[in-house]
Formats: C-alpha cells, sequence, structure tokens
C-alpha cells in the first residue's frame, strides 16, 4: 500500500511494503517506522508547512503507513516539539538582531510585543514570568517585564501579565522599586495601569507603601512625574492607602 501526500515543498510517497520513503526523486530508507520518517519530512518543512501539517490529515495518513496509534502519537509529539523549539529559535535570532543586548523577553514587554510574550510563555521558552534581565539598551538594573511593560503603559500586556497566576506585583528592581513605582514616576497618558494593578488580588497595603532603597514609597515617585497625569496618580494611590512620608513616619 502506498500513500502519496503533497506538502508544500516536495511529493512525497511511502511505500509500506518495502519502508521506502521518496521524497521527489530523492529515495530513503522508512529507518525507525514514524520517527524516522517524521524527521525527513521536517527537514523539508518550514514554520508555515509545520502548522499546516500538524492541522491536516497528513499525520493520520503517516500513522496508517507506519502502523498505527503508536507511531501517530510519536509523529504528531515530534511535530510539535520540533515546531515549539523552531518558533523559540527564531524569536531569539529575530530579538537577537534587533536588541542584541537586551533579553528578549524583557525586551518584548518594554516594546509591548504581546504575541512574543504569549508565545515565549506558551511554549516554555520563559519559565520564570518574574524573570529579571536587561533591557533594550542593555541595562541591567533588576528589571522584570512587567516593571517595563507598567513604565511604558502597554496596557494590553498588564493586563495579560497580571492574569498569569504566577506574576508577582511585589517583585522589587535593584532599587527597591515594585510595579508601582514605576507606574506612579513614569505613566503619563492616565490611571489605567495603575488602577489595574491596585485592583489586582495580590495588592496589599505592604506593596502600596513599599520604600525604595532611597525611602521613597509610590506616592512619593507622583511628585516626580511632571506630567498633567500627576494628581491623578497621587489620588488613586492615596484613595487605596498609599501614605504621603509625613504620614508613614506618624505610623511607625
Amino acid at each position: 500500500m502506498a500513500y502519496a501526500i503533497a506538502t508544500k515543498v516536495e511529493k512525497l510517497t511511502i511505500n509500506n511494503n518495502n519502508t521506502q520513503i521518496n521524497i521527489g526523486n530523492i529515495s530513503l530508507p522508512g529507518g525507525d517506522g514514524g520517527e524516522g520518517i517524521v524527521k525527513i519530512i521536517l527537514y523539508y518543512l518550514d514554520i508555515k508547512s509545520l502548522r499546516a501539517f500538524v492541522q491536516t490529515s497528513m499525520i493520520k495518513q503517516l500513522s496508517i503507513a507506519c502502523g498505527g496509534s503508536k507511531y501517530l502519537f510519536n509523529l504528531y509529539n515530534e511535530i510539535i516539539e520540533t515546531y515549539r523549539i523552531n518558533l523559540i529559535s527564531q524569536m531569539e535570532e529575530r530579538y537577537k538582531h534587533e536588541y542584541p543586548r537586551g533579553t528578549p523577553f524583557i525586551v518584548g514587554c518594554e516594546k509591548g510585543r504581546l504575541k512574543d510574550i504569549k508565545l515565549a510563555i506558551k511554549t516554555g521558552a520563559v519559565v520564570d514570568v518574574n524573570m529579571k534581565g536587561r533591557d533594550s539598551r542593555g541595562w541591567d538594573r533588576g528589571y522584570t517585564g512587567l516593571m517595563l511593560a507598567v513604565q511604558n503603559e502597554h496596557m494590553d500586556v498588564v493586563q495579560y501579565l497580571l492574569s498569569l497566576p504566577s506574576i508577582d506585583i511585589a517583585v522589587v528592581n535593584n532599587s527597591g522599586w515594585n510595579v508601582l513605582h514605576y507606574a506612579a514616576g513614569y505613566n503619563k497618558t492616565n490611571t489605567d495601569v495603575l488602577n489595574l494593578i491596585l485592583n489586582h488580588p495580590n495588592c496589599n497595603l505592604n506593596i502600596i507603601n513599599a520604600e525604595s532603597k532611597q525611602r521613597r514609597n509610590p506616592l512619593d515617585m507622583t511628585i516626580a512625574n511632571h506630567t498633567h497625569n500627576r494628581s491623578g496618580l497621587w489620588q488613586l494611590l492615596y484613595d487605596h492607602g498609599g501614605l504621603s512620608r509625613s504620614e508613614m513616619y506618624d505610623h511607625r
């Protein structure tokens, strides 16, 4: 029994009688069944073709030719793993070219690239969403992705990161700043990002009034925000229990 399967790149024929594989004019032995076949196929497929391959009946046809469900399982998993590795590799190469001194995930958050951020997390390229790294300039100041997404007011990225169960909004950078310090000190447009953080279930007064190494809490940071947004940020923090410097000393 033979199966002729068209791919984007070549025409593939599998002869089940002699485990011979023909790709175009190239004839190769079947090797170790499904595992050998898939390695040959993957060699000829680009990312787009891999995606189409996973979504078609080609997998089932190959598994029948190679012996059934066992090979279907092996074939599918090897395709998915190769696809995952290729996606990660392509993304890392792109960031290495654009921002050679930066950490891809951290830079992605800084630049508001939600698609890349989701890809990095879902493919396992990033295991710890609270990881620290270098920004696009190569500065290493203990940045997390959430900090830079907040600083640059990338609302969709902030929403996504805050929705992750493992996100930690209490993490601080090398200067002792948490994400509220960044929102209070840098947000220029509105108070939406700050409001998101303040309404996160893990946000509490310890985080709201956390002091940096310079002994500045988020409410203090609004003083350095020389934009029309300063008063709104200050009021929102105050309404959520933010204390001024004199009030903090009175509470000690």
